[in-house]
């Protein structure tokens, strides 16, 4: 009586400055679970606070629709209120400043679980490929050229004119869909269980026009072409996204 499963819905940005990192065992303030777990306990639940997050997230990626599920339980079988609880999470988010926020609270049932209960989970990468005819650049083709600000750290430059052939692209991702063992495409042996799986159904991998995240309000915008590449299967080996992108 008075225990309630919350599912949270959050983001995370995660190449600025010193942000948190994904989930993990690692303590507060070095993960997003122990963020949300130190804040849960302001709530002064009879049951220690344990977050689940959905996925776990490598440094520097932005996790922009993931969620999570905590359960708390009030004193005297009183329910807590999802809307003060949002409120009360990113107050505390904004005060200790951290690239964290939650977009909102609601009550689930007992069964769901923030990770196992996924349908499906996708990832979006971002290019910005030079134009042919953007203003010439110098040999150290990184730090010459003009790029969009608002875009650093949010996208891929490539900045060689004709390096990039986006049919050659769309014909090896056409390779990735379907059931495939991905054990050549997951990260380092030592951080997967020596059993795991690695046979994984990838339900897409597309390459589609992108568009910058400024338009005529910045004009270097203009010397790029925007693709998307997206990912999405229900889940993941360890960096295999990373590694198949």
């Amino acid at each position: 009586m008075g225990t309630v499963e919350l599912g949270l819905h959050i983001i995370h940005i995660g190449a600025q400055k010193q942000s948190v990192k994904g989930d993990s065992t690692n303590p507060y303030p070095e993960t997003v679970q122990g963020v949300l777990e130190v804040c849960s306990k302001r709530f002064k639940s009879l049951r220690e606070p344990r977050v689940c997050i959905s996925s776990r997230t490598d440094r520097g990626v932005h996790a922009l629709r993931s969620s999570a599920h905590v359960d708390l339980e009030r004193a005297g079988g009183l329910q807590y209120d999802p809307g003060h609880l949002t409120v009360a999470y990113n107050r505390y988010l904004t005060k200790t400043n951290l690239e964290l926020r939650v977009q909102g609270i609601h009550i689930v049932p007992e069964t769901f679980h923030a990770r196992r209960s996924v349908k499906s989970r996708t990832y979006l990468y971002r290019l910005a490929v030079r134009n042919p005819d953007a203003p010439p650049i110098g040999k150290n083709l990184t730090y010459t050229a003009e790029v969009p600000f608002i875009e650093w750290n949010r996208c891929h430059f490539i900045q060689k004119v004709g390096e990039f052939d986006v049919s050659r692209l769309k014909a090896a991702a056409a390779l990735f869909p379907g059931t495939r063992d991905f054990r050549t495409f997951m990260g380092s042996k030592s951080q997967s269980p020596p059993d795991i799986n690695t046979i994984k159904e990838m339900y897409r991998l597309d390459i589609t026009p992108g568009t910058p995240l400024l338009g005529a309000e910045c004009s270097s915008s203009s010397y790029y072409t925007f693709w998307n590449i997206t990912c999405q299967a229900k889940s993941f080996l360890y960096r295999q996204v990373m590694c198949v992108c």
